[in-house]
């Protein structure tokens, strides 16, 4: 349902990041994600690797902790895909008020800061860079 809230457009250009990074995936190089929306409190982080299914979740989830703590989101987001295919494997959603925590603070000072949006609409210049092969 979380996902719903994006719009089609926006989610058309998310496949498109997906798909990115299936083909990425099937040339062994994992990738990561991910997009926070500060007008909506809400960001998403699209994970695809080789890891064992177990392993790979525990790191989106942990992931996907720090992303939300980082931006102060109420929820986020956390797509696994499959290298090659691009078959979601695995998602979770976190939805839980923003409260504080200094241990999240201290790891996720250490992430790289998601690409910001201001809405769901502003991220559509995020993913079409994606799109065109811009990204990092």
């Amino acid at each position: 349902m979380e996902l719903l809230k994006l719009g089609s457009e926006t989610a058309d250009d998310l496949c498109a990041l997906i798909d990115r990074q299936a083909q990425q995936g099937a040339r062994g190089k994992n990738g990561s994600s991910s997009l926070g929306f500060s007008k909506e409190s809400t960001g998403l982080t699209v994970q695809c690797n080789n890891l064992p299914t177990l392993e790979a979740v525990g790191n989106l989830k942990r992931q996907c902790e720090l992303r939300k703590y980082g931006q102060k989101a109420a929820s986020w987001i956390g797509l696994l895909v499959e290298p090659g295919t691009g078959k979601l494997r695995n998602c979770l959603v976190l939805d839980a008020p923003w409260k504080e925590d200094p241990e999240l603070a201290k790891a996720a000072a250490q992430l790289t800061a998601a690409e910001p949006a201001k809405s769901v609409k502003e991220s559509k210049k995020v993913l079409k860079r994606y799109k065109l092969g811009k990204d990092r």
